[in-house]
């Protein structure tokens, strides 16, 4: 795998695709970030896009 950290995006409650990249292809876990939504609604790119970002460290402002 060509990058540290890889978000699997997912619309189900146990990660089975997580899971099955893990098993199957034998990727470290802790490359695999999980952008979960099962709450019965379609997914929204919003909600996507503010859970990548609370996962990636943002830059310090310069004062």
């Amino acid at each position: 795998m060509d990058h540290e950290t890889v978000f699997v995006v997912e619309q189900n409650r146990d990660a089975q695709m997580r899971s099955i990249l893990i098993n199957e292809l034998e990727i470290d876990p802790r490359r695999l970030v999980s952008v979960l939504n099962y709450d019965g609604f379609p997914i929204t790119a919003d909600f996507i896009i503010r859970k990548i970002h609370s996962h990636i460290p943002q830059p310090q402002n310069a004062v």
